[in-house]
């Protein structure tokens, strides 16, 4: 038994005395061969500071380094940082390192900050890779092999900034470990990516913000026709579970997207732990339930020369949801919801929202609408929203003291807004309003109160009714009425009613009283 322990030992410290010594005795065959690699297949600028060989770094992997490894963006981002890491590794197969050309199997990224670029006219920054094929590269039959089936990246940062959609995406605490035959012209790359916190913005306005995302994906990868398959593949942004499936093709100027995405058969908590910070906050102290499923594509050609851009959808559906607050005496129950949207060639202007239902109930207060949009500039309506609510209820519900009142809605509107231009004078014309929605508006608002944070004083009286129509479309025969309004804050206030039409051979009648105590609200701000 010792004997066996004897032996066992010796081979365990003869072994790692090898796996110490190798790196020492091959640290020039090694590193010169990994440095000639990189400087005939990367065009861009790169520094490093020093290089180390080990079997430790990434057992157990021999591993060749490059410390502080600072890689240029391509044109015309040649003067930017595309990738700046701590450490930047090459696993070798060591059964090559004694044979005229050494192969590099995985690539390990520590601790890096990954900068992609992409300006308005879709140049990108990344294109620093030199092509084997490339003429000018003298090909060696000596040279490193790359027989990538491995890539690691480990607590890095990486930010997406495409100038010409336009989206930025920033990801904190990225970890991302991918395997699969890269030397292969058509393989799987299999995927797991995990990312502290990731926020998403489209033309400036932030989609998710402060959110964890994991991932688990397997892309057929086609290195001749550069086609991406995503087949099946699991998210995960903080709770909600998301299925992703998709092509993507890049073509000579620019990509052929195909994705989608969809939450099935999920909890609806699960969405609201989704949302941006602002509204998942609030829900932080409420409870939440009830079935939901969400569906996302963005489907088309991206062509940034030509503006061409693919279609965004996404549609939700919820039934049976809950939302209750341990404050609130009652909360929302009943939620129904079915929701369409839809943006043709990302195009703002030909936006398409159809909402055919929403419906839910607090105590016996109750909100139903229907509601559909199509276009922005020149927007075609349908309107039809009933409600009877209690703010104080509502506000409760979310968290919020700033909002009471006991508020009624009725609305009906249906047909288009449109403007047309007119001539206003020998060589002057205007711009004015030529069709609104037909519409007949009724709104009760009793015992209101407002309290803005900003502001030192509440608004601590709304009283208002208002009533509205116009029958035929014709922006000249609107009418609009006010009656009983009482604003009131502090000792200033605004009381009247007023009575407008557009017609010009109508009359406006508007009486209004007001006091405004200005010392007091200087006073008060102070």
């Amino acid at each position: 038994m010792k004997k066996a322990f004897k032996i066992f030992g010796i081979t365990l410290i003869s072994l790692l005395f090898l796996l110490l010594i190798i790196p020492y005795l091959l640290p020039k065959t090694i590193s010169n061969e990994v440095k000639k690699w990189v400087n005939q297949s990367i065009k861009g600028e790169v520094e490093f500071e020093s290089t180390s060989l080990s079997f430790f770094r990434h057992f157990p992997s021999l591993t060749f380094s490059l410390h502080n490894f600072t890689l240029k963006g391509s044109a015309p981002f040649q003067q930017d940082t595309l990738l700046h890491t701590k450490e930047l590794s090459f696993g070798v197969d060591l059964s090559t390192v004694f044979s005229d050309q050494v192969k590099i199997e995985e690539i390990f990224v520590d601790e890096a900050d990954i900068n992609i670029e992409v300006d308005e006219k879709g140049n990108a920054n990344y294109n620093v890779y030199e092509s084997k094929d490339n003429p000018s590269v003298k090909k060696d039959s000596s040279q490193t092999a790359i027989k990538i089936q491995g890539i690691f990246i480990n607590k890095s940062n990486l930010v997406y900034n495409d100038r010409s959609i336009p989206m930025m995406i920033s990801a904190k605490g990225l970890s991302y470990a991918g395997e699969g035959d890269l030397s292969n012209e058509i393989f799987d790359l299999k995927s797991k990516a995990d990312i502290d916190t990731i926020n998403v913005y489209y033309n400036k306005t932030p989609y998710l913000l402060h959110k964890s995302l994991n991932a688990k994906l397997v892309t057929k990868i086609n290195t001749n026709s550069l086609d991406l398959l995503f087949n099946e593949n699991d998210l995960k942004i903080n709770s909600l579970p998301i299925r992703f499936k998709g092509k993507f093709s890049f073509l000579k100027d620019g990509y052929d997207i195909n994705f989608k995405t969809q939450a099935k058969e999920t909890d609806l908590h699960n969405i609201f732990s989704a949302l941006p910070p602002e509204i998942a906050s609030r829900m932080e102290k409420t409870n939440i339930k009830g079935y939901a499923e969400i569906k996302a594509s963005l489907i088309g050609k991206y062509n940034a020369k030509e503006n061409i851009m693919p279609t965004a959808a996404f549609s939700m559906k919820i039934r049976d949801g809950e939302i209750m607050n341990p404050k609130a005496p009652e909360g929302i129950t009943n939620l129904y919801l079915n929701l369409q949207t839809k943006v043709p060639g990302l195009n703002p202007d030909s936006l398409y929202i159809n909402m055919d239902s929403l419906y839910f109930n607090i105590g016996s207060d109750y909100v139903n609408s229907i509601f559909k949009l199509k276009g922005i500039k020149e927007p075609e309506v349908h309107i039809n929203t009933r409600a009877a609510i209690d703010l104080d209820k509502w506000s409760k519900i979310f968290g919020m003291e700033q909002l009471r009142g006991r508020y009624q809605l009725n609305l009906q509107a249906d047909g288009k807004y449109t403007k047309k231009v007119v001539k206003s004078g020998l060589r002057q014309v205007d711009t004015v309003i030529s069709t609104i929605p037909k519409f007949r508006l009724k709104s009760t608002m009793k015992d209101g109160y407002f309290k803005y944070a900003a502001l030192p004083t509440a608004i601590d009286k709304i009283n208002f009714h208002i009533n509205g129509s116009n029958t035929d479309g014709q922006y000249k025969n609107t009418v609009l009425e006010i009656t009983d309004l009482n604003i009131q804050a502090l000792s200033n206030y605004i009381r009247g009613h007023a009575r407008i039409q557009t017609a010009k051979t109508m009359p406006v009648d508007i009486a209004l009283k007001s006091m405004s105590t200005l010392q007091k609200s200087r006073a008060s701000i102070r």
